[in-house]
């Protein structure tokens, strides 16, 4: 039975934000170590990493996943912080603020229907991840914290959510490639 590698998101496809995220990334490129960034093709807010399941479990998933049901709302995308810490720093993140409850709801729901699969239960904090730290020079750390401060406030923007994604993720050596296998639209 063949297996894929699947996620839940919402996209972000605003160019002016995702500009601005990319020149943020860049910022952090410039540090010392091994620091990867998200394509700007690949930026999307994960409402639940499901790993690897079957096709047959896909579409049982997806009509699960129609019983989810939002009105369009307005998110602001606003601050860059890390995970799990600055002293250990493994994501760089840009944070949500007006509107990140309502993202949590549609994460909640999708965790409801998705019950009867046993998916992992995570901690939900809804974020962006815009880079991921494999390696960070010590040398490094002190302008890693000094950018986090100066860009803790930055304000990238809102945008209308309106759908979310169930995608297949396909890991190449240049990055993953996502594919939408449906697109779960409210409007």
């Amino acid at each position: 039975m063949e297996k894929i590698r699947t996620f839940i998101c919402i996209e972000i496809t605003n160019k002016k934000i995702i500009d601005k995220i990319v020149n943020v990334q860049k910022e952090f490129e410039s540090l010392k170590g091994k620091i990867k960034s998200t394509e700007r093709e690949n930026i999307h807010i994960t409402l639940k990493f499901l790993g690897n399941i079957s096709t047959q479990d896909s579409e049982k998933i997806i009509n699960l996943l129609n019983n989810v049901k939002f009105r369009p709302f307005d998110l602001n995308l606003a601050g860059i912080g890390c995970f799990p810490n600055p002293y250990r720093p493994r994501i760089i993140w840009v944070g949500t603020k007006a509107g990140a409850e309502n993202v949590k709801n549609i994460h909640d729901q999708i965790d409801s229907q998705l019950k009867p699969f046993h998916f992992k239960k995570e901690k939900f904090q809804t974020h962006i991840t815009i880079s991921r730290i494999r390696f960070l020079d010590r040398s490094s750390l002190t302008n890693f914290k000094k950018l986090l401060d100066v860009f803790q406030d930055k304000d990238f923007g809102t945008i209308k959510i309106s759908s979310f994604q169930f995608k297949k993720s396909i890991l190449t050596p240049k990055g993953p490639i996502y594919t939408t296998l449906k697109d779960f639209n409210m409007t």
